[in-house]
């Protein structure tokens, strides 16, 4: 069971994410279809790793949270919020990345 996250652009929170909420079998499935891609290697801050540890990959959803916040793709935002909360509990670790961008991540 994964926990809240709530994120926010210049103190206004913009996205919320109940990951205590269990997810459906399809989700589950594509949560796993992420790990399995993710095997195959992913360039991160423009460095190529064939084997991604939990922390690469947290750092790569994180990155394309940031990216889906920039386009404004819900599917995204919440499939990454997702990904953070039930495969990566530890992902509070990754609030300077977002801050970087302007945006704030509280778990």
């Amino acid at each position: 069971m994964g926990q809240y996250l709530t994120i926010y652009i210049n103190d206004e929170v913009i996205f919320d994410y109940d990951g205590a909420i269990d997810l459906e079998q399809s989700q589950v499935e594509f949560l796993e279809k992420m790990d399995t891609d993710m095997n195959r290697g992913i360039k991160l801050q423009s460095k190529a790793i064939d084997n991604p540890d939990t922390d690469q990959r947290a750092m790569f959803v994180v990155m394309n949270l940031i990216r889906a916040l920039q386009q404004e793709n819900n599917a995204v935002i919440t499939v990454s919020c997702a990904y953070l909360t039930h495969k990566n509990p530890s992902s509070k670790k990754y609030v300077p990345v977002i801050k970087k961008a302007r945006l704030k991540l509280r778990l």
